[in-house]
């Protein structure tokens, strides 16, 4: 059963000022990760603007998080390839994380990005202007709002920020 306590998510970029994003709690009513939910899981989606960031040659677009259950959140993004040829672009389940209101932090359980998925590691090929979805799963009990949403590449990190 969901926690009685939203997963309030704002996580922002720093260099943007998205002050006036509003969100909307939305239920999805399907099981997810193969488990049987006693209640449906609340998915927390900016309605208007969503935070992007520019890092070495690729843009990243925060999309959301849900909390699955009381020890599952999962968070989403998309990914796309601003350089003129395709790139190999890897994101790693052991650096990536979210910190909590509370100053809690928790390592991403599994990492995806596209079709490919893992606990170590999601390596992919991103095409030219194609946008690419991926996700972080966090285990554990989070029930404090988010102020932190950092994802691990190979080189560089893209930290979605709550301001």
């Amino acid at each position: 059963m969901l926690r009685s306590v939203p997963l309030l998510l704002s996580l922002i970029s720093a260099s943007h000022s998205f002050t006036n994003i509003s969100f909307n709690a939305h239920l999805i009513s399907h099981h997810l990760l193969g488990n049987s939910l006693s209640a449906a899981p609340k998915l927390i989606i900016a309605q208007q603007k969503l935070p992007t960031l520019r890092k070495e040659g690729y843009l990243f677009q925060f999309t959301g998080c849900s909390q699955q259950s009381d020890d599952i959140v999962i968070c989403s993004f998309v990914v796309k390839n601003e350089q003129p040829i395709t790139r190999y672009l890897i994101i790693s389940s052991y650096l990536t994380r979210i910190i909590d209101s509370a100053g809690n932090e928790f390592t991403a359980s599994q990492v995806n990005l596209g079709n490919k998925s893992s606990k170590v590691s999601a390596p992919n090929q991103m095409p030219r202007n194609v946008p690419m979805k991926g996700s972080a799963i966090f285990r554990g009990s989070i029930t404090n709002t988010i102020s932190l949403f950092d994802i691990k590449t190979n080189g560089f990190n893209v930290e979605f920020i709550q301001e």
